[in-house]
């Protein structure tokens, strides 16, 4: 017994075939991520084989790569005529999601200053506006600028290549090598699907439209995004409904069989396979940091600029305030916020044309 545990701690083999059909969901977050364009560094792991069976089961079914919903439940509301959309975008639910880590400095510290005047933890609403912008490096919607999280495929693979070299100078042992090598290879080609990029960003360019992402009744942010003629239109976002290839089932089949072929390659590996853990280790871990790793919109290919946040210590006055320095968007807000009836002093308010009249309640009332 003793004997055949020192040998599995020296050269663990099971371990690796089994690794290998685990973590395909933390890779294919990872894939989604970043995809969309010519590139997907997402670097090789143990969960590229099961996640190579899973896509080929999608793409013969509904024929879809990226999540079948977004890891956060959001709405998408149009300002001018009020309509309401679940949003079902991966991209605008992880760019609600991370918003409070990329938001203005500026808006961290009025929401501080108003917590202090509230018995909440919370101020009551915080509605910020953005404008589509090209992005500084000239890139336009829909073409994703690079962060570290893209970059950091690219150096893992670096340093896996270097870690299977180490038993080639020693060993003489080139498996551990071509195996890394191909699995490096098989992991960018399946990110480099088309299909990916006609998922992710399933939607028109060069939108004019004034639209509020938010997470609902109860949510303590909207973000007010104005496309300006040269945004995305986030309402076609926000459907998903990308246009789907034939060529992706191919092509998912084809990979899968690649996998199975790399998996049964590593299985036969009897020697120094701690190597190999170390490479697929470090790819999973990669994998993870992907997957998890708040990003700003123009990772994702939405380059926005931020104009202005409306903070008040009420919901209902932070939407007054929205109504008078920008007409119909506030209204807009009302039915989400307050899909009940309102006060007949909120009705009054909400039913006069005039500005000023609207603007001097609204003093009145904080």
């Amino acid at each position: 017994m003793a004997s055949q545990l020192r040998a599995q701690w020296v050269n663990p083999t099971d371990i690796l075939s089994v690794l290998m059909i685990i973590g395909g969901d933390v890779v294919q977050r990872a894939l989604a991520q970043l995809s969309g364009g010519y590139l997907t560094p997402v670097a090789f792991s143990f969960g590229w084989v099961g996640y190579s069976v899973s896509a080929l089961l999608s793409a013969v079914g509904d024929n879809k790569l990226m999540p079948l919903s977004p890891d956060c439940q959001s709405i998408v509301i149009n300002t001018k005529t009020g309509y309401v959309r679940t949003n079902q975008s991966w991209i605008l639910g992880r760019i609600l999601r991370d918003y409070e880590c990329w938001m203005s400095a500026s808006i961290k510290n009025e929401l501080k200053a108003k917590v202090g005047k509230t018995r909440s933890h919370k101020a009551g609403l915080c509605v910020s506006f953005f404008d589509a912008v090209e992005a500084k490096d000239g890139k336009k919607a829909g073409e994703p600028t690079f962060d570290i999280v893209w970059m950091s495929g690219f150096i893992v693979a670096l340093i896996q290549l270097g870690i299977a070299t180490v038993p080639c100078g020693l060993y003489r042992q080139y498996i551990i090598l071509l195996v890394t090598a191909c699995g490096i290879v098989l992991a960018f080609a399946s990110g480099a699907l088309p299909q990916w990029k006609e998922e992710k960003l399933a939607c028109r360019s060069g939108s004019r439209k004034v639209v509020a992402l938010t997470k609902g009744n109860g949510a303590q942010h909207v973000i007010v995004i104005n496309g300006r003629g040269v945004g995305l239109d986030l309402e076609d976002l926000a459907a998903a409904d990308g246009v789907t290839l034939m060529s992706t089932r191919y092509y998912a089949f084809g990979l899968a069989l690649l996998w199975l072929a790399l998996l049964i390659t590593v299985a036969g590996i009897r020697e120094n396979t701690w190597y190999m853990l170390a490479v697929g280790s470090i790819g999973m871990v990669q994998n993870v940091f992907v997957a998890g790793k708040s990003r700003k919109p123009s990772a994702f290919g939405l380059h926005l600029e931020f104009s202005k946040a409306i903070v008040k210590e009420k919901v209902m006055m932070t939407l007054m305030a929205t109504e008078i320095a920008y007409p119909t968007i506030g209204r807009a807000l009302i039915s989400t916020f307050f899909p009940g009836n309102l006060t007949k002093q909120e009705e009054e308010w909400w039913a006069q044309p005039d500005a000023e009249k609207s603007a001097t309640l609204l003093d009145n009332e904080d």
